[in-house]
């Protein structure tokens, strides 16, 4: 059984010496999407204010040209380019790094594994996974919720193979989760506190400016990040080796050696 206070002690202490590159690497892999949805959200309030001005001029009979739609087909296939074709390899760069810093053995460039063995077969099952909870998530919230649980170890398992099969990740996702799914939501929960202290600290900032706002939103999350990414790796080797312990999975599937025994409280 995990603890979540072991999990967080153990993910500060693999922090401890790799924190700024930690950093740069949860930096690296949300740049690229953080610019895009900057550019989407500032056209957007154009949009709305553009439509704002349209309908007041039907309610006053004014000719006023319609808004302009052209940008949302572009910027639609963009978006999912990015993540396809950038985001997703990052994400599981990144799980990599967290997972190997776990071990202390880890670098900065771990980060764009994810570019190499399996580029395209990785990101092809985040995206396939990513559909299957949105379909989830239109029936109704809840399932949406327990599928995105069930499937929160698919980045790690394509960190240790990413070519290790679409439905077979996924296979695994759900052993590893397997009546777990209520202790990671908690786990989850468990870091509103900090959430809720970056929403405070970004309220503050916006009084004197939106753009200081919500430069002190990303900084936080920036910086607050890597603990979180890190508790979650500890989470994942623990399930990973319990797993392998119990033969539910081999270990040549995620391109591993037998796991040892683990050090953690019952």
């Amino acid at each position: 059984m995990w603890v979540r206070s072991i999990l967080k002690q153990n993910a500060r202490m693999a922090l401890s010496n790799s924190y700024w590159m930690a950093v740069g690497v949860v930096l690296t892999a949300t740049v690229v999407s953080e610019l895009i949805s900057l550019l989407f959200n500032g056209r957007y309030q154009v949009f709305l204010q553009e439509t704002l001005e349209w309908n007041n001029s039907i309610m006053m009979g004014e000719p006023y040209p319609m808004p302009d739609m052209s940008w949302i087909a572009p910027f639609g296939l963009l978006s999912i380019a990015v993540t396809i074709f950038i985001y997703y390899p990052l994400s599981i760069g990144a799980a990599r790094f967290f997972v190997r810093n776990r071990f202390g053995n880890t670098q900065y460039t771990n980060v764009f594994s994810g570019f190499k063995n399996g580029y395209l077969s990785g990101s092809l099952t985040l995206l396939v996974t990513d559909i299957f909870i949105g379909l989830w998530s239109l029936l109704f919230i809840i399932p949406g919720i327990v599928k995105s649980l069930q499937y929160s170890m698919m980045a790690f398992i394509l960190s240790d193979n990413p070519r290790v099969g679409n439905s077979r990740a996924r296979e695994i996702s759900r052993i590893l989760t397997n009546g777990e799914k209520g202790a990671i939501f908690v786990l989850g929960l468990s870091f509103i506190g900090w959430y809720l202290l970056l929403g405070f600290i970004s309220s503050i900032c916006a009084m004197f400016s939106p753009v200081l706002s919500m430069a002190a939103a990303f900084a936080g999350g920036l910086f607050l990040s890597p603990y979180i990414r890190a508790t979650y790796a500890e989470l994942y080797v623990f399930l990973r080796d319990r797993a392998i312990q119990m033969g539910q999975i081999h270990p040549a599937e995620l391109c591993l050696t037998p796991a040892p025994p683990q050090n953690y409280a019952e």
